[in-house]
């Protein structure tokens, strides 16, 4: 099976989903440059194509205006440099750690970068796994703290990504989500259909009225889809945010074994007019719901998920976008030396 590197510059299924999806959502925006943070990916496949469509500003000084990287530690020695090499430019910043950990430990260089325009949290495995053992992962303390850092700043408006694994649990492959992650949906989806009688009524609409656990016995991209939306939702509504649009693609990658599927979240985000930091507590029984809540379930009932795989999807969007990652992946920073010429 081809690297996560390779797969970020090569695939046409990953060029569909930055096209359609996540440039989508940036064009909400109505902004250009945009302040741009994501995880780093040696290939800087997103930069440089929000570049050539005019989303990131490349300097004369060939530095990447307003975009900061982050890699984990250990990813990358070489991080800075093959993101020098491997981009047409540099970074505004490249910072290695886990970004809740960067926050909570004062890292000024990554805090007075905040806020951002457009966040893109592509993690490659699941946010909240088997393998984790704390209460909250890595990944969804990054969020969190995220959201706290663009409270802070009072923006008004910004775009967020958010890529998971969602493949079931393999005890063979020690993957999947962790049990009681899968629970903890369950359950803010099982008290959102007890608090407003609004989410109440569509969502059994939409279920036939299947309890919680049947859907996710039953219908689990569904319920995958509805849990996560409500999970990050909670977190944004308690910084007075709520979503005033959202879309979710998923990716089969099926090529090779084990089959590894992915969701593509993408939340467009809004703050509520005179917020003045209430807790999700204050805001009572009437607003538990959460501004934007019963988006997603109407995603799910007027079937607006969209799913892609490479079995069924790569062949034609190989044709459509080969050429053009051909393009993005060649044009990096480094001098290349010209082939000889022939003598005739």
């Amino acid at each position: 099976m081809p690297s996560i590197d390779e797969l970020m510059a090569t695939c046409p299924l990953k060029q569909h989903i930055r096209k359609n999806l996540w440039e989508t959502y940036i064009l909400k925006l109505a902004k250009k440059p945009i302040k741009y943070l994501t995880l780093y990916s040696p290939p800087l496949i997103d930069v440089k194509h929000f570049a050539r469509e005019g989303y990131i500003n490349l300097s004369d000084k060939m530095e990447y205006s307003g975009v900061v990287g982050v890699t984990l530690p250990g990813d990358n020695e070489r991080a800075h440099a093959r993101a020098i090499s491997e981009g047409k430019g540099r970074l505004r910043l490249l910072k290695t750690g886990y970004i809740h950990e960067l926050i909570t430990n004062g890292d000024k260089e990554l805090t007075e970068q905040f806020p951002f325009d457009v966040i893109n949290l592509d993690y490659c495995n699941h946010i909240f796994g088997d393998i984790n053992t704390d209460d909250l992962s890595d990944n969804l303390q990054d969020i969190e703290q995220i959201i706290k850092c663009q409270a802070k700043k009072n923006i008004p408006q910004f775009v967020i990504f958010i890529t998971t694994r969602t493949d079931k649990h393999s005890s063979a492959n020690n993957t999947g989500f962790a049990q009681t992650f899968i629970d903890a949906l369950g359950n803010k989806i099982q008290r959102n259909i007890d608090l407003d009688a609004g989410f109440k009524n569509k969502y059994h609409e939409i279920f036939n009225n299947l309890t919680v656990q049947q859907v996710h016995t039953q219908r689990y991209t569904d319920f995958i889809s509805v849990g996560i939306v409500k999970l990050v939702l909670m977190g944004l509504t308690d910084k007075g945010y709520y979503i005033d649009d959202l879309d979710i693609s998923f990716l089969k990658r099926d090529d090779h074994q084990p089959t590894r599927e992915l969701l593509h979240l993408a939340l467009s985000v809004s703050r509520y007019t005179g917020h003045q930091g209430q807790t999700l507590r204050q805001y009572g029984r009437v607003s538990y719901s959460e501004k934007g809540s019963t988006i997603v379930l109407d995603k799910v009932k007027n079937n607006k998920i969209v799913f892609l795989s490479e079995s069924a999807d790569k062949t034609e969007l190989e044709r459509i976008y080969g050429n053009y990652l051909k393009d993005l992946s060649e044009d990096t920073f480094e001098i290349r030396t010209p082939k000889p010429v022939s003598e005739s």
